[in-house]
């Protein structure tokens, strides 16, 4: 029996969201099931972090509010993680949960933003490069201490007429100057993009793969308008 002078209930079904947005490199984001307040509102709760089935981390994340969500950033590429949460109202803590499934933090850092390559000005000055092929670039991701990129995966996004955004992949581009020198080559980060649409508006993206696995997806790159045929 509780009474309304209680400590909240236990909380549950803690849990890493699923998407690309919920897991990257460097951040998860959890939620988790709040048990009752009984009859007095829940002030925060506080996340213990597990790092690969092994010790709990020293430092906790609060989250103020009767929230049940949190990105928890700060985490290691490539590792795999577990959390705990408790919540508190004025009359204390509750238990904390039972662990979450382990979720690894993606094993690779995204490359730079997509941009059309400006030395191929097409008819009237315009950047796109002709009426059905446009040619793209982006820089190598910042940072090599999780490996060298193997592979990029590049994907269009045809924007016209208000249409929800559909990604399609156009290539998967391998790293022949990565495994020559050691180090991201800027030759692996371009592509002609063929068979597009005229008068159309796309826009890129583009992810890179490690030996530790995929990154997320870069930033969406700016609009980029096919010419018109004549």
């Amino acid at each position: 029996i509780h009474t309304l002078s209680d400590k909240p209930d236990p909380v549950t079904d803690v849990a890493v969201l699923e998407g690309d947005a919920a897991v990257t490199h460097e951040s998860l984001e959890i939620h988790w099931t709040l048990g009752r307040d009984n009859g007095s509102r829940i002030i925060e709760s506080e996340i213990r972090v597990k790092e690969d089935m092994q010790n709990w981390l020293p430092q906790t994340v609060i989250n103020v509010g009767g929230f049940n969500r949190k990105v928890v950033t700060g985490l290691d590429a490539g590792v795999g993680y577990q959390f705990s949460v408790r919540a508190r109202n004025e009359h204390g803590w509750t238990e904390w949960s039972d662990t979450s499934p382990i979720c690894e933090t993606r094993g690779a850092i995204p490359p730079g933003k997509v941009s059309v390559v400006k030395e191929n000005h097409g008819r009237r000055g315009i950047v796109a490069a002709d009426a059905s092929w446009i040619h793209v670039q982006w820089t190598p991701p910042h940072d090599n201490s999780l490996g060298v990129p193997e592979e990029y995966e590049l994907q269009a996004c045809n924007k016209n007429f208000g249409q929800d955004d559909v990604w399609e992949t156009v290539a998967l581009v391998k790293c022949t100057g990565s495994r020559e020198t050691g180090e991201p080559s800027q030759e692996d980060c371009n592509y002609f993009v063929n068979n597009l649409k005229s008068c159309v508006n796309y826009a890129f993206r583009v992810r890179s793969c490690t030996a530790r696995g995929w990154s997320v997806w870069s930033e969406e790159s700016e609009e980029i308008t096919t010419l018109g045929r004549f």
